[in-house]
């Protein structure tokens, strides 16, 4: 199979049975130099692509130089393969077999690097999901020049809801938020390639692809950090029927960020690494810390994805887990739900389905570590605690309430406290931690 790329006015094509385009914003493009242009690309576009090489029983050709980061990409990619198995329901070991055994040509060997001049300055993608905002808030709060982006990858009801909110935020917070569109993930429906119709490929090498897409904006904005929407959930794992270490998104997990920031320290000669703000907490906490010292930003979160049953009115579809989460975490923290729009009470029968504490079999990776489980046990218990009432908070009494007791500061230890966070250092640590401690002690 042959791959090219295609240098276009705002951005690029991958070359396959048809072209998946990334563009940016006019200006951004054109600042960059040609040859940072073809350093990004290249490298990119083997991340998104190469992950594919684990269905394909022909060799993969890439009609341009070796990037630096394949071994980054690669290793990413063999760590991710146990979440694309549990996903797809097939065995982990063969396809990690079948991808480090792929034949990957390149046009030559000649590796090239990017050294820019850098500031104290950060790119953060803004999805308006909690880690997003939160990230916004604590970067505003400690100074931080920030510029936002948005990544425009679908095109359905939750786009034009996001667009909106976009709007609205930049004039409330007299932001310029920066707007990209990404097609790069419409390759998994290119049959040729998506050999298996897996879902589960689409996730590999995601970050590390946003990680080589904020680079334009990096370097035009002279910026040193890109920030990620990485928290401590993404530590968790657990281990399939094989004995593989399945995690929800490995690389969002603060192992990989450290394998990220060495290879950037060479691929950027020690000018540009990844970061999240978000990195000591967990979820539970993520949302006291936002909704208590940021409401005005904390306002316009909007975490659902599922626009199939969305209706044109609701950014919510109420169909989902992550409409779940969004809801029981603000109700475990005394928070009306209504703050974000949300307009159904998540505690009726019918919504069971959606907690991995009620179904101990979650379709959703995402939801498979027991930590999601205990995280919600605790969100529950702090629920009733406030009051709350509804078939889901009885059924919680009736089977959960002794456990949540027993374990009440074992549970509240985990999930309201602050953690290391090693993609975080120096006086930023301290100011992030400090912000974080004050909210949590309340």
């Amino acid at each position: 199979m042959i791959i090219q790329n295609r240098l276009l006015k705002k951005g690029f094509s991958i070359n396959l049975l048809e072209d998946a385009r990334l563009e940016y914003p006019k200006d951004v493009w054109e600042d960059l130099d040609k040859e940072i242009k073809k350093i990004i690309i290249d490298n990119l576009v083997y991340l998104k692509v190469s992950p594919y090489g684990m269905f394909l029983n022909k060799e993969m050709n890439f009609c341009f130089s070796k990037p630096f980061l394949k071994d980054l990409g690669d290793t990413g990619v063999i760590a991710d393969i146990p979440r694309v198995a549990e996903e797809d329901k097939i065995s982990t070991r063969e396809l990690i077999e079948r991808f480090q055994n792929k034949k990957i040509i390149f046009k030559d060997e000649n590796v090239s690097l990017i050294d820019k001049e850098t500031s104290e300055a950060a790119i953060l993608g803004i999805s308006f999901g909690k880690d997003s905002l939160l990230s916004y808030g604590v970067a505003k709060e400690i100074g931080l020049k920030t510029k936002l982006v948005f990544v425009q990858d679908c095109w359905d009801i939750e786009m034009v809801h996001k667009l909106l909110l976009v709007r609205r935020f930049e004039k409330e917070f007299e932001e310029r938020i920066e707007v990209m569109r990404d097609e790069i993930d419409d390759i998994s429906s290119y049959k040729r390639i998506n050999t298996t119709s897996s879902e589960g490929i689409v996730g590999s090498n995601a970050m590390n692809g946003y990680m080589l897409m904020f680079f334009p904006f990096a370097v035009r904005y002279r910026a040193n950090k890109i920030i990620f929407g990485n928290e401590q959930n993404f530590n968790d794992f657990f281990v399939n029927k094989e004995g593989f270490r399945v995690y929800p998104s490995y690389e969002q997990s603060s192992e990989w960020m450290i394998e990220q920031n060495k290879a950037l320290k060479e691929f950027t000669n020690d000018k540009i690494k990844v970061t999240s703000f978000i990195e000591p907490l967990y979820n539970i906490a993520e949302v006291k810390v936002l909704f208590s010292r940021y409401p005005s930003i904390a306002k316009y979160q909007m975490s659902c994805s599922l626009s199939k049953t969305r209706k044109r009115k609701e950014k919510w579809c109420y169909y989902c887990p992550m409409c779940a989460k969004a809801f029981l975490y603000l109700k475990a923290n005394g928070i009306d739900p209504k703050i974000i729009d949300f307009n159904k009470d998540f505690f009726g029968k019918e919504y069971e389905k959606f907690y991995p504490l009620f179904n101990d079999r979650p379709e959703r990776v995402l939801e498979k570590p027991k930590a999601v489980r205990d995280e919600q046990l605790l969100a529950f218990y702090l629920a009733f605690k406030n009051g709350c009432n509804g078939y889901l908070i009885d059924k919680f009494k009736e089977k959960f309430l002794e456990e949540a007791r027993e374990r009440e500061d074992e549970l509240y230890k985990r999930f309201f406290s602050v953690y290391d966070a090693m993609s975080i250092s120096g006086n930023t640590k301290e100011e992030i931690n400090s912000i974080y401690k004050e909210e949590l002690s309340k």
